[in-house]
């Protein structure tokens, strides 16, 4: 019996519920992450492979390490939560972050830092097509945001992935995009690849309805980044677009002369038919079929395009074709 893809990933979805039990009960647990009026008992052999925050930490060289304690003072507990989460079984719910009333898993595709361009999850599969509101968005961000402080480079790239399927399903007109602006460009760095040209397109497509809001433009004088990289988005655009606007110019216009110097070499091919056909007429016919007389005729045309030709007698007129 072959081995199925569903049956091959049984052992993962195993380890990932098994882990995710040990995350609930705090058994076996060897760390303490203290984040607010929370406290997490987490497991070393799970969060330091793939943070490299955690594992520097962990090290006996620091007091953290020497401890086994780590204090969180900024962080957003639920946020961490979700952060353990995705550490633990490679899911993380926005349901608390965003304070939706609907929970929505997100799964990480694949291996751990996987970076196919699919959607994450059959959760997510099914809300596809569900516009998506400004707090599941901002969610996203502030995952992606956890992913980069505490380098952990598969949850960014689930947040990121999260984060553009959200927003181009969603009209703009249904998003607080002045909200979404500003948490993106506080929490990521200048040099950010994954979330700010992701909403830079976004708002260079819906432009014309962002403009004329009064809250776009404290944004944009608050963030003068944001502001550059709308302008320079803009312009690579309208620059796209008049180089396409040539582009089918001269496609048409290359359409055009082609069209007509096929049309002009068929013009010139049913005259050289016409003037061949009228030769062999010449030919063959030596004495009219009706007086007999020597043949002593002129050529008519059946068209003005036609390939065809008739000679008519001069003495009685008859047609020969």
């Amino acid at each position: 019996m072959p081995l199925t893809e569903e049956y091959l990933e049984r052992p993962q979805q195993g380890i990932s519920a098994m882990w995710g039990r040990y995350l609930e009960s705090g058994e076996y647990s060897d760390f303490l992450v203290s984040c607010g009026d929370r406290e997490f008992h987490v497991h070393r052999l799970v969060i330091c492979p793939r943070s490299s925050y955690f594992r520097l930490m962990c090290k006996e060289n620091f007091k953290e390490g020497i401890t086994q304690r780590l204090d969180l003072v900024d962080e957003d507990p639920d946020v961490f939560q979700s952060v353990l989460t995705f550490l633990y079984t490679g899911i993380y719910e926005t349901d608390k972050i965003s304070g939706c009333a609907e929970s929505e898993n997100t799964l990480a595709e694949g291996s751990c830092g996987s970076s196919d361009d699919s959607e994450n999850d059959e959760a997510n599969q099914q809300h596809q097509g569900r516009p998506a509101t400004t707090e599941d968005i901002l969610a996203h961000v502030q995952m992606y945001a956890s992913g980069d402080k505490f380098d952990i480079r598969d949850l960014k790239e689930v947040a990121s992935k999260m984060f553009r399927n959200h927003l181009n399903r969603t009209p703009v007109d249904e998003l607080d995009m002045p909200a979404i602006i500003r948490a993106v460009y506080t929490s990521t760095p200048h040099n950010d690849a994954s979330l700010r040209p992701v909403l830079i397109e976004y708002c260079v497509q819906n432009l014309s309805m962002l403009l004329p809001q009064p809250e776009m433009a404290e944004v944009l004088s608050e963030f003068g980044e944001c502001a550059f990289e709308l302008l320079r988005s803009y312009k690579d655009e309208a620059d796209l677009r008049s180089r396409k606007a040539v582009e089918d110019q001269r496609t048409a216009v290359l359409e055009i002369k082609k069209a007509e110097s096929q049309q002009l070499r068929e013009s010139l091919a049913k005259l050289q038919k016409r003037d061949t056909h009228l030769m062999e007429m010449l030919a063959s016919h030596h004495n009219c079929r009706s007086c007999g007389k020597v043949f002593g005729s002129t050529p008519q045309v059946y068209g003005p395009m036609s390939d065809r030709v008739m000679l008519r007698c001069k003495g009685c007129y008859t047609k020969h074709s």
